[in-house]
This record gives C-alpha cells, sequence and structure tokens, in this order.
C-alpha cells in the first residue's frame, strides 16, 4: 500500500476555492443553474463561448444555445434530463457550432441546482463525417468490385457479400447472410489447413479451390483471406476476396494435356529419328567399313579413283543425313550441347586436312590462321563447332571457283574465366545479293533456287550452323559484295582451361629431347609442319631442298645431338625412283644403334604411294599431309618405340597399322571380344580387327558375351546396344555387378551404336560403358580405342 501524506486543516483552499480550482481545469464548459438562469460557469465555458468572466451569470442557460436548439435546451433543463444529447450552441459573436450537453439536478441547503456539462463536438463530428465518407467509399468499392468479397465471422457464417459475390454463386444475398463456408465449399477438407491458420490469427493466406455455385456448377477460385481483429487483437471473423480463374484453370488443363500430348509426339518422334538414325547408318557402315577394308588391298589406279569418289559420296551422304536428324532435333527441342576439354588446334587441323585437298582439286588454296593469343585448350562441344566450321567452310568452297578460302580465329573478349572467339570465313567467291542475304539462314533456303541451279544442296547447312551457334549463346553475322566474295562469321564463348608448361618431349630411354629434321621445299607447308611439331614440344629444324639433309644429320651427329626423326616430303623430290634412290642411300649410311634416325616420307593430299617399296627402301612410316596433331604425335611416337627394336631385325619391322600409317606391334595377338548381332556390322568389325593384329572373338548377343567372359580373359569388348535376347546395355551392367560370374569387371567396354544422339552417349556411360563409337566406324577409330583402353598400360 502506498505512503499516505497528512494534510492538514489549515489549507489555503477553502472548500469553494478547491472545487472552483477542479472546474475550471475542466476542458468541458461546466454551468450551475438554479431555475434555469446561470450562477456559475467554469473557464472552459466563458472560452468556448468568447464571453468575458462574469458575462454569463444571470442569462438563462437556454439563451446560451442556438435558436434552433433554445426549446430543447430549455426542456430538459427544466425536466431535468440527464441523459447525453446533441445541440447547437451559439458564441457571442454570433457562430453556432455542435455540442453534446448533459446534465444533473444536485440538491443543496434545501436548494435545487442543475449542474450541466456542455462539450464542443465540432472536430468530432468532422471526424464522423469523414468517417461516413469513407465508410460510404469503401462500401461504394466493395460492393462496385469485380471481385467478389465476403466476410465471415469466426462460425464460417456469411455476414456480408458484394455484388460480385452473390453473381459468382448465384445465390441472393438475403440467402448467402443465413449459409455458411461449407455450404458452397466444393472440398472443406482442401480448404480446412487455411481455414485453421486464420483462425489462429495468421497472416495473408493465398490458395486455389473450387466452389459449388447454387446451379451445382463448380467455379475454381483464387482466394486471397485475412483475419479480422479487434481492438485487443482477437480474431472476430475473416475477410475473403476471391478472383474466378475457372477459365484460366480449364485453359491451364488443356495446356497440360496438350503438353503430355506434345511430348508423347516429341518421344515418338525421337524414337522414330533414333530409329531411323540406326537403320540409315548400319549401311552406311557397311560402305564405309568396305571401303577402308578394300583400300588396304592391292588396287589399279582406276579401281583406287573408283573407291576414292565412293568413299567420297558416302562421306557426302552422312553429312546430309547427319544435318537432318540435327535440324530434327532443333524442331522437336531435343538438341543437346556436350562439354569437354578439347584441343583447338587439333580440331583445326582435322578441319584443314579435308578442305586442303578439296580446295586443291578445284585449283583453290585453303589456308588457317589462328591469333598468337587464341589459347589451344578449350571447354565445349568440339563435335558441334567441327560441325558448324565443316558447314560454313563447304559453303564457301560451293561458291569459289577461283582464288583462295581462309579461315580466320582471333579472341573477341577475354577474362580469367571465359574467352569468346570469333572464327571468320573469308572466300573469293560470287558473292551473296541483297535480296538473298535476308532469307539465307532459313532452312531449306538456297541462293540458287531455279530448275537449272548450278549449285546442289539441302539448304540445311548455314541455318543449322546459325542454330548450334545459338545453342552455345554465341552470335553469327555475314558480309557479302556480289562478284567478290563472302564472309562468314560466328562468335562462341568457351571456358577457358589453365594449360602447364609441358617440357619438351623426351625419348623413353635416353631421356633426350625429341630432335625432328624436316625437309619441305614449300614455305607455307613447311611453316605449318613446324608450327605442329614445336606444338607438340618436338625440337625441329627445318631444311628446303634435300641437298641439305645429309650435311644436316651428319653435323647433328657429330655434336652428339643426333636426330631422332627425318620427315622428308616426297613432292620435293623428282619423281617415285628418285625418292627411293635417297631412301636407300639413307638405309646405307646409317650407323647401328638406338641413336640413328628413322625416316618418314610424307606424302601430298591424294597421292597414292607403293608403301612397300618405300618400306624396303628404309622408310618407318608415311602419311599425307596435312595431318591433324594427334595423329602425327602418334606415328612418331610408335615410330621410335619400334625403330629401337629394329637393331636384329633385317625388315623395316611388323606389320603396318594401316589407320595411322605406323607399325604397331603391341597389338599382335590382343584378344578382342566384339559382341554384335548384324552380319554386316560383324565382318566388317572382325575384318578391321584382324588388320590391326587382334585375335577377335565374336558374340551375338549379350548372353553370349557374358558367358564369353567367363570362360576367356580379353583385354576390350566393344559392345553394339541393340540386339536381341540381351541388348548391350543390360549386358554392361550384369558385367560391372561385383557378383557377376565374368572374370575382369572393370574390362573397357567401348559401344558401338548407330544411334548418334547425344542422350545415346550418356546412356552408354551412365550403363558403365567406357567410350563410344557411332557407326559407321573407321578402322582409325578402332585404332585410336585400342591405343586409348589397351596400350596405356604399355606405355
Amino acid at each position: 500500500m502506498p505512503d499516505k501524506i497528512e494534510i492538514t486543516h489549515n489549507s489555503p483552499l477553502s472548500g469553494s476555492k478547491w472545487y472552483k480550482l477542479l472546474a475550471d481545469a475542466t476542458f468541458e464548459a461546466i454551468f450551475l443553474t438554479q431555475k434555469g438562469i446561470c450562477i456559475k460557469a467554469n473557464a472552459s465555458a466563458y472560452k468556448m463561448l468568447g464571453y468575458a468572466p462574469g458575462e454569463i451569470e444571470g442569462i438563462f442557460g437556454s439563451d446560451l444555445a442556438a435558436p434552433a436548439s433554445r426549446e430543447l435546451v430549455r426542456k430538459n433543463m427544466l425536466a431535468g434530463y440527464e441523459e447525453p444529447y446533441e445541440a447547437l450552441a451559439q458564441r457571442k459573436n454570433g457562430t453556432i457550432f455542435p455540442v453534446e450537453i448533459q446534465g444533473k439536478m444536485l440538491e443543496c441547503e434545501g436548494e435545487i441546482y442543475r449542474v450541466t456539462a456542455v462539450r464542443d463536438m465540432t472536430q468530432q463530428n468532422e471526424t464522423r463525417a469523414e468517417l461516413a465518407k469513407s465508410e460510404q467509399k469503401y462500401r461504394g468499392i466493395f460492393n462496385d468490385s469485380v471481385v467478389a468479397i465476403f466476410v465471415f465471422d469466426m462460425k464460417k457464417k456469411f455476414i456480408d457479400a458484394n455484388k460480385a459475390g452473390v453473381e459468382l454463386l448465384g445465390y441472393s444475398k438475403e440467402e448467402l447472410l443465413n449459409m455458411h463456408i461449407p455450404d458452397v465449399d466444393a472440398d472443406p477438407d482442401a480448404t480446412k489447413p487455411a481455414h485453421e491458420n486464420l483462425r489462429k490469427g495468421g497472416g495473408l493466406v493465398n490458395y486455389i479451390h473450387q466452389l459449388r455455385r447454387k446451379d451445382g456448377r463448380l467455379v475454381t477460385v483464387l482466394n486471397n483471406s485475412i483475419p479480422i481483429k479487434d481492438q485487443q487483437n482477437k480474431v472476430i471473423g475473416l475477410q475473403s476476396t476471391l478472383i474466378d480463374i475457372t477459365r484460366l484453370h480449364e485453359t491451364e488443363q488443356k495446356l497440360k494435356e496438350a503438353k503430355i500430348t506434345a511430348e508423347r509426339a516429341s518421344a515418338v518422334k525421337s524414337e522414330f529419328l533414333a530409329n531411323m538414325s540406326h537403320e540409315i547408318r548400319t549401311p552406311l557402315n557397311g560402305i564405309a567399313g568396305f571401303c577402308s577394308l578394300l583400300r588396304s588391298t592391292e588396287l589399279s589406279p582406276e579401281q583406287q579413283e573408283y573407291l576414292s569418289h565412293i568413299e567420297e559420296s558416302n562421306f557426302t551422304l552422312t553429312r546430309l543425313i547427319d544435318d537432318i536428324f540435327d535440324f530434327s532435333q532443333f524442331e522437336t527441342d531435343d538438341f543437346e550441347l556436350s562439354r569437354q576439354t578439347f584441343s583447338l588446334s587439333e580440331l583445326l587441323a582435322q578441319i584443314d586436312n579435308y578442305f586442303h585437298l578439296q580446295a586443291k582439286n578445284k585449283g583453290l588454296k585453303f589456308n588457317i590462321k589462328s591469333a598468337a593469343k587464341v589459347p589451344d585448350e578449350l571447354t565445349g562441344d568440339t563435335g558441334r563447332l567441327q560441325q558448324v566450321l565443316h558447314n560454313i567452310c563447304s559453303n564457301a568452297l560451293k561458291f569459289t571457283h577461283q582464288g583462295e578460302i581462309n579461315l580466320n580465329v582471333e579472341v573477341v573478349r577475354e577474362t580469367d574465366l571465359q574467352i569468346k572467339l570469333k572464327f571468320s570465313v573469308l572466300d573469293t567467291g560470287i558473292g551473296i545479293t541483297p535480296e538473298i542475304q535476308k532469307k539465307l539462314f532459313c532452312a531449306f533456303v538456297q541462293g540458287d533456287n531455279t530448275s537449272s541451279k548450278e549449285y546442289s544442296g539441302a539448304g540445311l547447312g548455314l541455318v543449322l550452323a546459325k542454330n548450334i551457334v545459338n545453342a552455345m549463346n554465341g552470335e553469327t553475322g555475314m558480309e557479302s559484295v556480289p562478284g567478290e566474295g563472302s564472309t562468314f562469321w560466328f562468335i562462341i564463348p568457351f571456358k577457358k582451361e589453365k594449360r602447364n608448361k609441358s617440357k619438351k618431349s623426351t625419348t623413353p630411354i635416353t631421356g633426350k629431347i625429341i630432335r625432328v629434321l624436316v625437309f619441305e621445299p614449300d614455305k607455307t607447308e613447311r611453316k605449318k609442319l613446324q608450327n605442329v611439331l614445336n606444338d607438340l614440344n618436338y625440337e625441329t629444324v627445318c631444311v628446303t631442298n634435300r641437298e641439305q639433309v645429309f650435311p644436316t644429320l651428319n653435323e647433328a651427329k657429330k655434336k652428339d645431338s643426333p636426330f631422332h626423326i627425318a620427315i622428308l616430303d616426297t613432292a620435293g623430290i623428282q619423281g617415285h625412283s628418285e625418292t627411293l634412290s635417297l631412301g636407300n642411300k639413307i638405309k646405307a649410311e646409317q650407323a647401328p644403334g638406338e641413336t640413328e634416325t628413322a625416316f618418314i616420307f610424307m606424302a601430298s593430299a591424294g597421292v597414292e604411294c607403293d608403301v612397300k617399296s618405300y618400306r624396303q627402301a628404309g622408310f618407318s612410316a608415311y602419311f599425307h599431309n596435312p595431318i591433324e596433331p594427334e595423329l602425327l604425335d602418334q606415328i612418331i611416337q610408335n615410330v621410335l618405340k619400334n625403330h629401337r627394336s629394329r637393331k636384329n631385325r633385317t625388315g623395316p619391322g611388323a606389320k603396318s597399322r594401316q589407320a595411322q600409317h605406323a607399325t604397331t606391334e603391341w597389338m599382335q595377338n590382343i584378344p578382342v571380344l566384339l559382341v554384335e548381332d548384324n552380319r554386316l556390322n560383324q565382318k566388317i568389325a572382325t575384318s578391321m580387327l584382324q588388320k590391326l593384329g587382334c585375335r577377335v572373338k565374336l558374340a551375338e548377343n549379350g548372353v553370349e558375351a557374358i558367358e564369353d567372359l567367363q570362360n576367356t580373359d580379353f583385354d576390350i569388348v566393344f559392345m553394339d546396344c541393340q540386339m536381341p535376347q540381351m541388348d548391350g546395355y543390360e549386358a554392361t551392367r550384369v558385367i560391372r555387378q561385383p557378383d557377376s560370374p565374368v572374370r575382369n569387371h572393370s574390362i573397357p567396354i567401348v559401344a558401338m551404336t548407330a544411334n548418334d544422339l547425344q542422350r545415346e552417349r550418356d546412356k552408354c556411360l551412365d550403363y558403365g560403358m567406357n567410350d563410344y563409337l557411332s557407326k559407321p566406324v573407321s578402322i582409325q577409330q578402332i585404332s585410336d580405342m585400342l591405343d586409348k583402353w589397351c596400350h596405356k598400360q604399355e606405355k
């Protein structure tokens, strides 16, 4: 209990003064009247009415009211009315204002008095008017809103609804005010969690549900509900705003159904494309395979020419089919890109190999120039990049009859993680008119579309190139002047790879740097070959005429830094007999020992060579120029390996590996399991493997393959994917199982399939296969796989 302070009786405030002090401190006007006459008023009364102190005393209280309210005030005063009521008061200056009056009759010493409190209602009435105006505005918005609005109490009973709400549910407002939410909710259980959240005072709730109209029809609504709370923050109801999304919902359902139908159709189309790819590639594989096998036999010049035409036609047909399938993949949104680290120089060398010969046959020059700042190792889809370059270069070659075609690569923009490269193909061809330029990148559109057109083609090459570049987040463009030539370019971003600076290549035994002597009289070709060898980290010296060959070799030998390899261009030697003569001289002058120089002859593209005669003359291997860097590196390494073991042999070495034009003794008698059900493919793959020196066991399905792997040890499996009884996927899955009966669960498995889709490659790897070959398969590809998965243990 708080402390109580004693108050003395000699306070300077007498009772009357004390009550006057309290009356004056009151904000309301207080009047003391007797028989209706004012005998006392507080300070607030004088202030409110604008009178000076003492001017109110003696005035009838009703006379202080405005004329319109005087009779009401007089009656209430005389009657002793004690309930508050509203009236109008009048100030001394005549202004009228609203007031609230409340009085009480009191008796004091036998006399009857009335105490009246008057409150100025001007501000309250203004506020009340604003509230009424706001209420009217809200009610107008509520009623005229295009969305349905409902108000419910805590028992889910309708207590208000606007016009849109009435129209939405089809009931009259009177009917709704006697109904509850469950009466119209199509699925009360579905909305129960939302209602429970609102009852607990949760915030705005958005959900979609269905209501049942009076006519039984269902409507789908987007419901936005909020709780209604009192001043104590207690939930007393909820307000719901409903948007009719029935049509939108129906459209969405139709779109979903259409999407499912489209996806099914796309899947059927994709499956059809995959099957067509498989069916078409199988005979193409037969043509390519038998051409490759036929090439290794003794053929007359006329037969070799015919064979070249067959191979070229097969290659063109394969490219055309690839373009059609790729275009179909874009149409079905089935196009995919792969990501791997690749060597740009090797890719450009492959382009150079193909178009160098094609251009030469037309009397043209084909040049590739890569800027100094262009990195070699990049990450991206090397196959698709090669396809774009091939399509654009083919287009340039088709429309160029004289001059040259140049492929330039330069850096556009570079950051720490990414580099943008611009590839430009410039030709001196017929050029393109502005009218044709506008439609050049449209599918199936050709520059010459007349019945007597000079230039053939399906009209897919450039549009495919553009689509692929767009898929790689790049851009394309072209400039052309009719009669002067065209420039097609594209820019693609690549992820940069950190490349460790590698040391010069060394021999496995002595550890010395591998030195290569190159005899090439043509300045351009000499520079190209030197750059390739330098990029492969060989120490290279070039001579320009044959008289420099032996002095250079002898001088190096005297300095105890002999050349391990000498590459001689047969184009710089006059005639076949002179070449053999030079070879015999080389053979005679070579001193025995492991440091003697191995000679490789380099033939021009398209030139047929008498390989047997060259080998008898002392040459260890040969290749056609231009050549891919990786292949040249492999040839040199194989030659060095075999050259060291030639000390006790009279011939040039073991059986040559036709695909790489170099001896590959390590391939002899490798046990290979070939799993293939197609008779034609069996013959081709078996013949190729046997020509490489392998021992081949044939299985016609996955069941036979697993039985063979239980009983025999193999170094590698070439596995077809689509086979009866058990396909290649299931066979691989069984082989990889630790509890399966095969001898080697980790044996390398290379898929060989006619399905060239990216997802097929991914599927093969997902099932546990190590690598992938797309038919048609060449002996070069098989050799590469053997070298990759079998030879690596011996390196």
